[in-house]
């Protein structure tokens, strides 16, 4: 190999002087370098593969499931069966249906007092409501209670139609007792869901908050042992944040179902509730509050 430095760069003249080390305090005082730990490693590999669009799954199911277990998101599940006498389940029945757009605690004392206080001269609240004039029961809906509409909103015109339709199919098809649509067992705790879902008026949400308190605060259908056959309920929620995580290739129902099962989740109840609250709280459809989302550091962002 030839030498190519220029001849007043002859090495074995300029370095008999030099004192090995002589600027390494210096330069170690002043320089910014530091030794790359196991811990930094993996934190920019996290930061790379996020910018490349490679997060993981299993650091994105972590994340939701560290969240479901925040206080303030945790669910507890009962272990024993709560009874519900007839007008209580009446009662619960009503308020799913009107538990939409106007505050809960309105729309489950709402239900209470329809069913206290109306459709109950024969004691079948259903049979009742089924056989009473459509302008009877929107007579009622719009000013019965306390001289005020049951439901709030477009749904103050809809309700009434929905009632007179939910009473008769609960005549119908379940004897005039509300309580069967609910009972069943463990492994069939989606059947709750899809029933729920047959009635007018109630969809993807109304059908799913229904089915999760029956399950998680009345012990039905098993309880906390049924959390296992609960499965993943892809509302508008779910479809936007776990779309937006890259979990879900599309923002459909199929989409969030095929990837999901794929997951193979230990309890698809608790990822659910936490994706819901996410998707509520921080995840909105429109101007989403990334910065205060617990799952921004893991998100792929797909806005």
């Amino acid at each position: 190999m030839n030498d190519d430095l220029r001849p007043e760069y002859d090495l074995s003249q300029l370095l008999q002087s030099g004192v090995r080390g002589k600027y390494a305090e210096r330069f170690h005082a002043g320089t910014n370098l530091m030794q790359l730990t196991d811990e930094l490693i993996q934190e920019g590999a996290q930061m790379g593969n996020k910018r490349h669009g490679k997060v993981s799954r299993e650091d994105q199911v972590k994340a939701i499931m560290s969240y479901s277990r925040k206080p303030s998101v945790k669910v507890e599940w009962s272990d024993n069966r709560r009874r519900f006498t007839a007008n209580k389940a009446n009662a619960f029945f009503v308020c799913v249906m009107l538990d939409q757009m106007q505050k809960a605690d309105r729309a489950w004392e709402a239900g209470e007092y329809m069913v206290e206080n109306h459709f109950n001269d024969t004691g079948d609240f259903w049979k009742e409501i089924s056989d009473t004039h459509l302008s009877t029961i929107r007579k009622i809906c719009r000013r019965g209670y306390d001289g005020q509409a049951f439901a709030l909103g477009v749904k103050a015109n809809i309700f009434p139609d929905n009632l007179k339709s939910a009473a008769k199919k609960i005549v119908g098809h379940y004897g005039s007792d509300v309580r069967k649509v609910w009972s069943v067992d463990a492994k069939h705790v989606d059947d709750i869901y899809d029933r729920f879902k047959e009635f007018d008026g109630i969809g993807d949400a109304l059908a799913k908050m229904a089915q999760f308190i029956l399950v998680r605060d009345y012990g039905i259908a098993g309880g906390r042992d049924s959390k296992k056959y609960l499965s993943v309920k892809p509302d508008v929620h779910l479809q936007r944040v776990l779309f937006r995580l890259g979990i879900a290739e599309k923002e459909t129902a199929a989409s969030v179902i095929a990837n999901v099962d794929n997951m193979k989740l230990r309890s698809p109840a608790d990822f659910d509730w936490a994706v819901w609250n996410i998707g509520r709280d921080y995840c909105h459809s429109d101007k989403p509050d990334c910065s205060r989302c617990p799952l921004e550091k893991i998100c792929e962002k797909h806005l």
